[in-house]
């Protein structure tokens, strides 16, 4: 255990109090490794953020249990900008045991703790290693962000001396997903623009912004591979080329997790191997190979047992991609490789399972420093952030019910070659387990996790109400909210009213098209993609990104959970015991009638995961099975495979 980390755990030795209370302005009792340590020890956390959510949760889920004399241990944190307890209710006060204040001046005191601040709190294992090896003075603004930069992300831009040297910084920082504060993107920016090497670099947008990155380098990457073709390998001729030589294994990279997209290219013989990846000239070929170095550097590179969040995130991506390539090869796809994708299929599987079994507990109570949302309840109370500092006062977001990452892969080529001044901010979050439309889309739009809402937990005919509510309480008036589903068919509802509404501010929108798609598939995932690219190619989505933004709005889009091509194992047959007749997820009412159904079906998962009422008990399908007749292949939706349980979030803009 890191440290920084064993001053906080101190505090948390078993059976010392059944209720404790800790004040958390830095958010540290919000980083991973401190939440799964606390919970290994076996504690619950709650945060107090909405007094009336949490005396429903601390009454409904604690205060019975602790009546019926359970030993259940509870850490109440506040999470606020003060460190003073007394706003806690006075009963809790009263009962429970008080924690000092954790600060992280008291960790780095030698750095600026404004700059420390504002770090992702899954950054201070590396800070603190660095931090160990210390043994200067007090390090001012400036000389903390070098030492962050140096440090924790392997940057440092003082000595970027050539166009090369800024190139490989910017490949290296974008490759790796960590954002950086914007404080530090700001100090980059400004050691490189002082170099005259750059001046043609847009570097206020690229340094930044991945996706800005990205598309600069896709815009350049024909004239480059035109000139190597030519046998021209003289030094860039202005300061605005790229050299993408000096980078050969980056630029790998790139084309392989589909970051950079391969151009036609007729003269690629004269292409020296390297960048080779970047032309097609056989599509069918350029695919195969393209799958097969996927699959060689995830079986290297795939997440371990024990890793965190975010690596299973930045994981899905390339995952996604190879069901992509998978997809586009079709009945092309060479049978050793098929093979190969089927076998890395069975055990990411299996691993994420267990990774998700044990680590989906702490998912709930993690906040990413900028507030991105880590999972999809934390989606409202993040875009409520981003319009209360005023620089997004209309917003929009587009839920696509069902829509797994692998297919949204494909939309956004659609949209790219609808719409080529579109830009895409792309991150993923987690589903709510079930990785059910009721269960899991309704947290989307009621802002909080399924306990919360047990009296709607079978239906979503309470969305618009919740909507509204989570608006109402940041501030924003009744007829400035508004809500619509069923969309995306054509001659479905349509939006033009809410659109043109002169007071709306805020727009919730289902859109169903991918989700009616899926359940009507009888071709797996080859039919999705097919299914989905015609969808997205017949333009609904990119005409309605282009009418919210035409109309001022910013926009926003996520899925309630994404789905997976299942093999039947077996039906279930259980008259009116089951409560939810799920093909990956079957819900009941008692722990008796879970129990008869698992004895039914051995190898299913027996679901403890936190979040929903106590009267809802949770039997998924294990691996890639589904509860219908054996044999029967379907695309379905409920369990916790890596397609269902991390989903898109993206940021739309314009160039």
């Amino acid at each position: 255990m890191s440290g920084w980390r064993d001053h906080v755990l101190q505090h948390f030795a078993p059976q010392t109090s059944r209720l404790t209370l800790v004040a958390d302005p830095d958010g540290l009792l919000i980083e991973e490794g401190i939440l799964n340590a606390i919970r290994a020890r076996g504690f619950e956390v709650i945060p107090f953020d909405d007094p009336v959510a949490f005396r429903f949760a601390y009454e409904s889920q604690y205060r019975q249990r602790w009546d019926r004399g359970e030993d259940t241990e509870l850490v109440v944190v506040l999470r606020a900008e003060e460190d003073d307890l007394r706003s806690l209710p006075f009963d809790l006060l009263r009962a429970g045991r008080r924690l000092p204040t954790f600060r992280l001046a008291h960790i780095f005191p030698k750095l600026s703790n404004p700059v420390v601040q504002a770090l992702d709190r899954s950054l201070l294992d590396a800070l603190h290693n660095a931090y160990a090896s210390y043994d200067g003075g007090e390090l001012g603004d400036r000389s903390t962000k070098s030492f962050v930069l140096r440090t924790v992300f392997s940057c440092a831009p003082e000595l970027v001396k050539t166009p090369a040297d800024a190139l490989r910084l910017l490949c290296e920082k974008h490759a790796k997903g960590d954002r950086f504060p914007a404080q530090l993107d700001e100090h980059v920016v400004q050691l490189l623009r002082a170099n005259v090497v750059l001046s043609g670099w847009p570097l206020e947008k690229v340094v930044p912004e991945r996706d800005a990155f990205l598309h600069w380098l896709q815009d350049h990457w024909p004239a480059f591979v035109a000139r190597l073709s030519r046998g021209d390998t003289s030094q860039p001729s202005s300061s605005a080329d790229v050299p993408f030589h000096e980078v050969r294994a980056h630029v790998d990279t790139l084309f392989l997790d589909g970051a950079l997209r391969p151009v036609p290219f007729e003269n690629a013989e004269k292409l020296p191997e390297w960048a080779k990846v970047g032309v097609v000239v056989d599509a069918i070929g350029s695919a195969h190979r393209r799958l097969a170095a996927l699959l060689e550097r995830i079986t290297r590179d795939s997440p371990a047992a024990d890793a965190p969040y975010k690596d299973w995130q930045q994981f899905a991506w390339r995952w996604a991609e190879v069901l992509v390539l998978k997809a586009q090869l079709g009945t092309s796809l060479e049978t050793t490789l098929a093979s190969q994708v089927d076998a890395l299929h069975e055990s990411l599987e299996a691993r994420f399972s267990s990774w998700m079994i044990s680590r989906f507990g702490s998912l709930a109570n993690l906040v990413e420093r900028d507030g991105r949302p880590v999972m999809l309840h934390h989606v409202a109370r993040y875009l409520a952030g981003r319009r209360a500092a005023a620089a997004e006062q209309r917003l929009a977001l587009l839920v696509v019910d069902g829509l797994a990452i692998d297919q949204w892969l494909v939309i956004r080529d659609a949209l790219a070659a609808a719409s080529p001044s579109l830009r895409m901010d792309e991150s993923s979050v987690y589903a709510w387990v079930p990785t059910m439309t009721a269960v899991s889309r309704q947290t989307i739009f009621a802002g909080e996790i399924p306990l919360l809402f047990a009296d709607s937990i079978g239906t979503t005919a309470k969305e618009e109400k919740h909507w509204r509510r989570v608006w109402e309480d940041a501030d924003v008036p009744s007829v400035a909210i508004g809500y619509r589903r069923g969309l995306g068919a054509v001659g479905g509802p349509e939006i033009d009213d809410l659109i043109e509404h002169p007071k709306m501010q805020v727009l919730g929108l289902v859109i169903n098209t991918v989700d009616d798609i899926m359940h009507g598939m009888m071709l797996g995932t080859l039919g999705m993609h097919q299914s989905v690219k015609l969808w997205a190619e017949h333009g609904y989505l990119a005409r309605t990104i282009e009418r919210l933004q035409s109309a001022g709005f910013a926009v926003y889009l996520t899925s309630d959970h994404g789905n997976i091509e299942a093999t039947g194992r077996g039906k279930l047959w259980e008259g009116s015991l089951v409560e939810s007749r799920g093909e990956r997820a079957r819900t009941y009412d008692s722990d008796l009638f879970r129990e008869q159904a698992h004895k039914e079906c051995p190898d299913a998962i027996i679901w403890h995961g936190a979040g929903l009422p106590q009267e809802t008990k949770v039997l998924l399908a294990s691996g890639r099975h589904a509860f219908v007749f054996k044999g029967e292949r379907l695309v379905a939706h409920g369990g916790i495979s890596l397609e269902e349980a991390v989903v898109p979030f993206v940021r739309f803009w314009r160039e």
